[in-house]
């Protein structure tokens, strides 16, 4: 691994944590819809972006403003079971690559000694 894809990894599920814990927050707020982040891995071992942010859409209502007003009523959308989950994977991802960063970085301090 590269360092280069473990700082794309970092920002990524740094993202994705952030996403999540703003969905958490909005758990009482009527009518929320949180939103899901989609990562996708980039070429030549790169590591991981962020390739969407898309606010979950559950239902297909037509818009008007008796519905809007009904939208604004309904409880939030957000299944703290997930949420939680995905910020658990986020945090064991994240700590992952940032292992990786330092093994990387000790190995190159330890080349370096020798070659000196």
């Amino acid at each position: 691994m590269n360092v280069i894809a473990g700082v794309n990894a970092l920002r990524a599920y740094d993202i994705r944590q952030q996403v999540n814990a703003h969905n958490v927050a909005n758990v009482n707020t009527d009518g929320f819809k949180p939103s899901r982040v989609t990562l996708e891995e980039l070429q030549n071992q790169n590591g991981s972006r962020i390739q969407e942010i898309k606010k979950e859409d559950n239902d297909l209502r037509a818009a008007s403003t008796i519905e809007n007003e009904r939208e604004q009523k309904r409880p939030s959308e957000t299944d703290l079971t997930q949420e939680f989950t995905q910020m658990i994977e986020n945090k064991n991802a994240y700590n992952a690559n940032a292992q990786a960063i330092r093994v990387n970085e000790q190995m190159s301090g330890e080349i370096i000694n020798k070659l000196a």
